[in-house]
């Protein structure tokens, strides 16, 4: 018999939504059988049956420190470029088998 992984961990929240539809289609249970966790946090995935776990990574943020990152670019166009950090943090949903 093939073992099944214990988790999955997709690259965004759609991808984990069609994961978790393709999953139960098939029998699998999340969390039961597996843990599944998106990236991205969109609004639409606290309300999957489960919720989904995801990552948040503050596209606000992001695009705000884009706008501020280039417009400082432009008015020092000599300088040495910048480098900012924005952390995700992780949204704990009912997607994710508690160990």
């Amino acid at each position: 018999t093939r073992s099944r992984p214990g988790a999955m961990v997709c690259h965004n929240d759609q991808v984990a939504m069609t994961a978790l539809s393709c999953l139960h289609q098939r029998g699998i249970r999340v969390p039961q059988d597996l843990s599944l966790v998106g990236f991205d946090n969109l609004p639409e995935s606290q309300y999957l049956a489960p919720p989904l776990t995801t990552i948040d990574n503050h596209i606000d943020r992001c695009m705000q420190m884009a706008v501020e990152l280039l417009t400082w670019r432009l008015e020092n166009p000599r300088s040495k470029p910048r480098e900012e950090v924005i952390e995700g943090s992780w949204v704990e949903r009912s997607s994710v088998r508690s160990v």
